[in-house]
């Protein structure tokens, strides 16, 4: 998206004068980190913390960035990489709330296919296999240029998120704050949170060979 840097440049000169910026919010009006929740709205709210030229402001639009990954490398910019076990990657593509919102991961196609896929070439018919196969094609570009990036686990990240945090941290030359906010959930790797499991996993074992590679 060309537009990101710039978008990005605005939210940060808002922030730093103090103007409301854009969001997300849950049922009861507090910032949410899940944005297929219920009851979620957007709105532009001013951030009540103070806030100085340090301001590091970063984005995540996890499939368009990964299959760019090339291109932002090229522009010398900074990327870490979250990456979660294919099954319950898979999994969370494929539920209610990601049909809903219209996420890359849950138009797969081949009948309803998200433009974001367009660069990749999915081959098989069934929506699951064709999941399997866009996990292992942004894998791929993930393990390509795992030299170059900060590669970290999701399930790692539930289960340390000071550390996590504090290697990011280190990578962008900052300090870690002296109070940081409450701990993350715990990962939702649960197989009666998804359907189909027996199915993604059979998926998975044939066309996520980079599985192991990640410790998967």
């Amino acid at each position: 998206d060309p537009d990101r840097p710039r978008a990005l440049a605005r939210a940060r000169k808002d922030l730093l004068r103090g103007r409301p910026v854009a969001y997300k919010f849950d049922a009861d009006g507090a910032l949410t980190t899940n944005t297929l929740g219920d009851g979620v709205t957007r709105d532009k709210r001013k951030v009540e913390k103070p806030l100085d030229e340090d301001l590091l402001l970063a984005s995540k639009r996890n499939i368009p960035y990964l299959l760019a990954l090339d291109e932002l490398l090229e522009e010398h910019l900074p990327v870490t990489v979250l990456i979660r076990d294919p099954v319950y990657a898979i999994g969370s593509w494929g539920g209610e709330q990601a049909r809903r919102a219209g996420i890359p991961g849950a138009r797969i196609g081949p009948e309803d296919e998200h433009p974001h896929w367009s660069s990749v070439e999915l081959r098989r018919q069934d929506p699951i296999e064709r999941r399997a196969e866009a996990w292992q094609a942004c894998a791929e570009r993930i393990w390509r240029h795992r030299e170059r990036i900060q590669v970290m686990r999701y399930e790692d990240l539930c289960a340390d998120p000071e550390a996590c945090l504090d290697a990011v941290a280190a990578r962008f030359g900052l300090p870690l704050p002296d109070v940081l906010p409450p701990r993350t959930k715990p990962a939702f790797n649960v197989d009666d949170r998804y359907p189909r499991i027996p199915d993604i996993r059979a998926a998975v074992a044939e066309l996520c060979p980079l599985r192991e590679a990640f410790g998967y």
